[in-house]
């Protein structure tokens, strides 16, 4: 058996392991995780470093949503019915598992709220809030002011709504916009993300505005969390403490958050 059918085998398990869905049968051929499967096969045809960067991030993906599957079930089967919806934003959905599992890792105490904000925290004797959002953009040269729009539009939804303030930070999932970026002239970097929650945050009500990336290294096969924070004056403090703790912000290196699977 070569190591492409291999892959592609312990990543169906994987699958129908932590999601119950049979990738073979005809009646799942439209649900997001046979998609995600047809499309690592497809990049296996055209593009080797894709495929495999696809299939790394595939089974951290599924990696994360067992420990929901395991902590609260019935959290788990509304992402998984979520998932089955068409059109739905599937990115924010993956990107708010993802949160809930770094949660769960931290040992957080936390429940998610029937509305907005997505995450009620219980922390250090208080009550802080996580908001989760996602940027995904290719456009050339649009790279930053589709980051600044994100925050804002964020914040004008959050401020309707009455959590846009300082006991709520926001989590903003940026991989596919950075990363969208290198191609470009000007691309992004750390320095130019850094500027613009540095200058975007004081128009903001928001405690605190994150970026996260997520990337894979080849070095050691291990995936890695980048989160860049930036704090309004008058931010609850605990939200501090509490990124320190999820974000690893004290030894000033990316988070492992997935060990080589193979």
């Amino acid at each position: 058996m070569t190591n492409f059918l291999k892959n592609q085998n312990i990543l169906a398990d994987l699958i129908f392991n932590t999601t119950g869905i049979d990738i073979k049968r005809v009646e799942n051929s439209n649900n997001f995780f046979t998609k995600e499967f047809e499309r690592i096969q497809s990049h296996h045809q055209y593009n080797y470093e894709t495929y495999w960067d696809h299939l790394i991030y595939t089974n951290y993906f599924l990696s994360q949503f067992q420990k929901i599957k395991f902590f609260n079930t019935k959290d788990f089967n509304q992402y998984l019915n979520k998932l089955s919806i068409d059109n739905i934003n599937l990115r924010g959905e993956k990107f708010e598992i993802l949160t809930y599992a770094r949660l769960i890792d931290n040992k957080i105490s936390f429940s998610k709220p029937k509305e907005n904000p997505d995450f009620k925290i219980d922390f250090n004797n208080d009550t802080i809030y996580v908001e989760c959002g996602t940027r995904q953009t290719d456009k050339t040269g649009y790279y930053i002011e589709s980051l600044v729009d994100s925050i804002l539009k964020k914040d004008e939804l959050g401020k309707k709504q009455g959590y846009s303030n300082q006991n709520t930070a926001l989590h903003i999932e940026i991989t596919k916009t950075f990363f969208n970026s290198l191609k470009d002239e000007n691309p992004l970097t750390n320095d130019t993300l850094i500027d613009i929650l540095h200058t975007t945050i004081a128009k903001v009500s928001f405690g605190a505005v994150v970026f996260i990336t997520t990337f894979y290294s080849k070095e050691n096969g291990i995936v890695y969390g980048n989160p860049l924070v930036q704090y309004n004056n008058d931010v609850n403090k605990n939200i501090i403490k509490f990124h320190e703790i999820i974000f690893n912000l004290k030894s000033l290196q990316a988070t492992p958050v997935f060990k080589k699977f193979m």
